[in-house]
C-alpha cells in the first residue's frame, strides 16, 4: 500500500475497501473510518462520482459514519447514494432495494420511523417485483422493526416470523443475518408479552451472531441487552440485572463510555433497578443515558426521549412532580416531532406529564394530557403498565373534575 500500489490507485483501493471491511466487522470503526473515505475518493477520481463503485463506497462510508453514531454524515451520504441508484441507467433493483433500506434504517436511527416505514415498504415491493430475496428478507425483517415501534405490534410479529423463516433459507440458518432475524421476531414477541417464545429466539440470536460476529460485537451486545429487557418484563429481575451489567460493561470497554449504544445498554439496567424498588440507582443510569444522548444524538432522535420518560417515571415515584412534569414535557416534544399522533411512546409521554399536572393541582390540563394517552389505546398496544397507571391517573382527574365516567367504567383499550 505504501509503496507498489501508489501508482495502481485501483488496486490500491479494492485493498484497503478490504482491510476497511475486516476493521468494522472487528468494530474497530475508528481505522475503518479513514480508510473508506479514501475508497470514496479513490472511486470517485477513477470511475467519475455517478459510477456503480463510487456509489456502492458512498454506501459503505454512510453506513459506517451511523455505526458511529455520526447521523448527520451519514445521513446526506445516503440521499445521495439513493438518487443515483435510481437515476442510473441501466437501474440496478438490487442497488436501489439496498438503498432504500440503508436509507430506512438511518431514519430508524434518527427517530424519523414512519419515513423508515416507507423505505422498507419501497424495498420490500421492489424486491418482491424483481424476485431479489435477499432484499426482500433485509427490508421485511427492517420493516417488523419500524412497524413495532409504531405500536402496530401483530403485522410487525407477522412480517418478523416471515422475515426469520425466509432469512434462514436465503442466507442460512447459522449466519448472522439469521441471528438479526431472530433477534427482531423476539422483539416482536416481547412486546406482545409472550415472554417464554420470545427468550427462545433472544437466545438463539445471541448464540448466532456470538458465533459469526463475536462474542463482544455490538450486534450481539444489542440482542443480549434486549433479552435483559425481556427478563425484567418477565419479572426476572435478577437475570435481567446481572445480563444488563455485563452488557454495559463490555460495551464501555469496546464501544467507549459515551457511545450512544452505550446509553441503549444502560436503559433495560435501569428498568431492572427501579422494578426492585433502587430508585436512586436507577436514576444514576438514566441520567447517565440522557447525557449520552444529548451529546451523540440529534435533537428530535426519539431515542432522547426514553431516558426522559424513564426520569418522570422516578420523579413521580419519588414525590417530585415538579421535575416530573419539566422532564415529560421534553420527551413529549421530542416524540411528538419523530412519530405520527397516536404513537405508543407519545402517550406514555402524555401520560407521564399529566400525572404530573394532576400531582400539582392543574386537573384541567392534566385530563387533556390523560383522554389523549387513552384515545391511543384505540390505535396502538400500549405496555399494559402504562396502561394501567394512565387509567388511574384519568379516573382520578375525571372524579376531581366532576365527570360522570369516574372510576374508570369506560376503558378505551377494550373493544
Amino acid at each position: 500500500l505504501e509503496t507498489a500500489l501508489q501508482d495502481r490507485p485501483g488496486t490500491r483501493a479494492s485493498i484497503l475497501s478490504a482491510i476497511a471491511e475486516v476493521f468494522q466487522d472487528l468494530d474497530m470503526h475508528d481505522k475503518a473510518l479513514p480508510l473508506s473515505q479514501e475508497v470514496l475518493s479513490l472511486h470517485q477520481s477513477i470511475h467519475g462520482e455517478t459510477s456503480r463503485q463510487a456509489r456502492d463506497s458512498m454506501g459503505w462510508l454512510a453506513r459506517l459514519h451511523g455505526v458511529r453514531g455520526e447521523y448527520g454524515l451519514a445521513g446526506p451520504l445516503h440521499i445521495r447514494r439513493l438518487e443515483l441508484a435510481q437515476a442510473a441507467d441501466p437501474m440496478d433493483p438490487a442497488e436501489v432495494s439496498d438503498a432504500h433500506i440503508r436509507m430506512g434504517r438511518q431514519s430508524l436511527s434518527t427517530g424519523r420511523v414512519a419515513h423508515a416505514e416507507h423505505h422498507f415498504q419501497a424495498a420490500v415491493e421492489l424486491a418482491t417485483t424483481e424476485d431479489l430475496p435477499r432484499q426482500y428478507v433485509d427490508a421485511l425483517r427492517s420493516l417488523a422493526d419500524a412497524q413495532r415501534l409504531l405500536g402496530r405490534l401483530e403485522v410487525s410479529e407477522i412480517n418478523a416470523r416471515t422475515a426469520a423463516e425466509s432469512t434462514e433459507t436465503v442466507r442460512g440458518e447459522l449466519s448472522a443475518a439469521a441471528g438479526l432475524a431472530h433477534g427482531t421476531l423476539a422483539n416482536s414477541l416481547t412486546a406482545l408479552g409472550r415472554y417464554e417464545e420470545a427468550e427462545v429466539h433472544f437466545r438463539k440470536a445471541v448464540e448466532l451472531l456470538s458465533g459469526t460476529l463475536g462474542p463482544e460485537h455490538g450486534n450481539t451486545l444489542t440482542r443480549m441487552s434486549s433479552l435483559a429487557d425481556m427478563y425484567t418484563e418477565s419479572g426476572d429481575l435478577a437475570s435481567a440485572e446481572e445480563l444488563a451489567k455485563r452488557t454495559v460493561a463490555i460495551g464501555d470497554k469496546v464501544l467507549g463510555e459515551d457511545h450512544p449504544s452505550v446509553g441503549r445498554y444502560l436503559l433495560p439496567l435501569a428498568k431492572a433497578l427501579e422494578r426492585q424498588g433502587r430508585l436512586d440507582q436507577a436514576q444514576v443510569e438514566l441520567e447517565r443515558a440522557a447525557d449520552i444522548f444529548r451529546q451523540t444524538l440529534e435533537p428530535d432522535n426519539y431515542q432522547r426521549a426514553l431516558p426522559l420518560l424513564g426520569l418522570a417515571r422516578i420523579h413521580l415515584e419519588q414525590g417530585h412532580p415538579s421535575l416530573a412534569e419539566s422532564t415529560g414535557r421534553e420527551a413529549l416534544e421530542i416524540l411528538q416531532s419523530a412519530f405520527p399522533e397516536g404513537s405508543n411512546l407519545t402517550a406514555t409521554a402524555e401520560c407521564r406529564v399529566g400525572r404530573s399536572l394532576l400531582l400539582q393541582g392543574d386537573t384541567g390540563e392534566a385530563a387533556t394530557h390523560l383522554e389523549r394517552s387513552l384515545e391511543s389505546f384505540r390505535a396502538t398496544s400500549l405496555d399494559p403498565a402504562v396502561r394501567d397507571e394512565c387509567l388511574a391517573a384519568a379516573s382520578e382527574a375525571r372524579r376531581l373534575r366532576g365527570d360522570s365516567r369516574a372510576g374508570g367504567q369506560e376503558d378505551p383499550s377494550s373493544g
